[in-house]
């Protein structure tokens, strides 16, 4: 079910990045993805609302990884292989250490406190990315 929003979102991306155009796009599905992780966090177990944001979460992610790849890729054109597998790297090094952070907070802070770090993360990542200039 949540793979249908990606699916939409990857599918339509092109289309809608164009149009807003890539660097907004960053802003505005990046913006998006943090409001739901919190929001995430504060539905507790009203299952149907879960769902709903979690596949919001994954059509704004969906729309989103079309625009970062071309951003970042932009950042070095001449080196976009290396700038992507970069982007691989930190992303899956990124998966690792928020699980290993994530098991101990989840303990103390719960649901909600993961969603907060996966929020302050996010905004984190987002803000670095905003903050490279390209080369050309």
């Amino acid at each position: 079910m949540f793979s249908r929003g990606n699916f939409f979102a990857s599918f339509f991306g092109g289309v809608v990045n164009n149009r807003i155009g890539f660097t907004r796009s960053v802003k505005l599905n990046g913006s998006l993805s943090v409001m739901v992780m919190l929001l995430l966090g504060l539905v507790g177990n009203h299952l149907w609302l879960l769902v709903g944001l979690l596949i919001c979460l994954a059509m704004f992610q969906g729309f989103g990884v079309s625009a970062l790849n071309t951003f970042i890729v932009n950042v070095v054109p001449t080196n976009r292989s290396t700038v992507m597998a970069f982007n691989s790297s930190f992303l899956y090094l990124g998966l690792t250490f928020g699980s290993l952070i994530g098991g101990w907070i989840y303990p103390t802070f719960g649901y909600f406190g993961v969603c907060l770090l996966s929020a302050l993360s996010t905004l984190i990542s987002i803000l670095v990315t905003l903050g490279l200039k390209p080369t050309h």
